[in-house]
């Protein structure tokens, strides 16, 4: 249910966005209250549908760039007191920005997070949010090794992958400035990507998993761009024929359309999406706690149980695993071992209200049980 009700949340911001740009496209050529004023709404409505969106507000000072054109044929100082002024026009939306911003990082514990050394310093969580980067730029042209969650890995990164993937963000940055004025559609599709990607890498997080494919629709919108408006100008200056443009573009649909296919089988059941998880991932907690609800479901306790114990082994600091535990326990009436485990969970998050909740109503019970034996005898 969290995970449909997180769908539905980027699918309506996305919508906003989408109008929002196209209100903005209009406000460029048209400068008046009116039109202002639409596309405020629609960046608001934006920000209300989904607070993880808020570095959308980069997207418009992209757009004017390119497509828009608002700093055409400009000088330094010509540039840099049009970009004032358009600054000051976004100034109200840079503030509802800031406010989504703080609000989300609020939600997630996010700040709490940055500041807690197993979380991540600063620079190992820029250093993961590189290499996460990279890997979702990698899956969506390769689109292999997905799983529903993945891992938050921490300082297991190889190093050589570290350094590669800041390298090539770089690398790619350094030409995207390079070709900004021949090739406009390649820093704005590239920062588009990095804007829309990163923050929310960065600061959303799953319990102990870094990225979700569902976090990767907006981003992928600029890789669009780029690849789109790439392989025109490849066609303008390469001589091709139309009929073999077209038949190389529909083979390469073909080829992602099966490929999707293919992908849309392991969505079928929840154990064949958990199990192709495990295959990806072998120490996916999530995967292994996911199992083990499912196996309880169907009444088969023997695997559940061994799921649930390798979920605790692949993450023994997971709050929300020793709940789940707990709980298994206490349904089993084993209270000591539930309180075990309820009071390692408090220690790992000694402000969780529900942990406290449980543990208390379970020390009501278990003094309940005491009065009453002892009244019996």
């Amino acid at each position: 249910a969290g995970a449909w009700a997180t769908e539905r949340r980027e699918l309506l911001g996305t919508f906003f966005l989408l109008l929002a740009l196209a209100a903005y496209h209009r406000h460029s050529r048209v400068t008046n209250a009116k039109s202002y004023m639409i596309f405020s709404v629609a960046f608001l409505l934006m920000l209300v549908s989904n607070t993880l969106m808020f570095s959308a507000i980069i997207l418009f000072f992209l757009v004017d760039i390119w497509p828009l054109d608002r700093y055409a044929k400009m000088d330094l100082k010509g540039y840099m007191r049009r970009f004032g002024r358009l600054s000051l026009e976004k100034a109200p939306l840079l503030i509802l920005a800031g406010i989504a911003f703080f609000l989300n990082s609020a939600g997630q514990g996010a700040i709490d997070s940055l500041r807690s050394p197993e979380a991540a310093a600063i620079g190992q969580r820029l250093a993961h949010s590189s290499v996460a980067s990279v890997d979702g730029l990698v899956k969506s042209i390769f689109p292999s090794g997905l799983a529903v969650l993945y891992p938050y890995q921490g300082e297991d990164f190889p190093v050589w992958k570290v350094v590669c993937s800041i390298a090539l963000v770089v690398l790619v940055t350094a030409l995207a400035f390079i070709l900004i004025r021949r090739r406009p559609y390649i820093a704005v599709g590239w920062f588009w990507y990095l804007s829309t990607s990163l923050p929310g890498l960065m600061l959303h997080r799953s319990g102990t998993y870094a990225m979700e494919d569902r976090f990767m629709y907006v981003p992928l919108v600029g890789v669009g761009i780029v690849a789109v408006w790439g392989l025109a100008d490849v066609v303008r200056f390469v001589p091709l024929r139309k009929g073999a443009c077209i038949a190389a573009t529909t083979a390469l649909l073909l080829v992602f359309a099966g490929l999707s296919y293919f992908q849309t089988h392991r969505w079928e059941r929840s154990e064949a999406l958990y199990r192709h998880t495990l295959d990806v991932y072998p120490d996916s907690a999530l995967a292994h706690q996911r199992l083990a609800v499912l196996y309880f479901a169907v009444n088969q306790p023997r695997l559940a149980e061994d799921h649930l114990q390798l979920a605790v082994q692949s993450e023994p600091r997971n709050v929300d695993i020793r709940q789940y535990v707990a709980m298994r326990l206490i349904m089993r009436r084993e209270f000591d071992a539930a309180e075990r485990q309820l009071r390692f969970a408090i220690n790992l998050d000694p402000g969780n209200p529900a942990l406290i909740a449980v543990l208390r109503s379970l020390q009501e019970r278990r003094t309940a049980r005491q009065a009453s034996l002892t009244a019996d005898r």
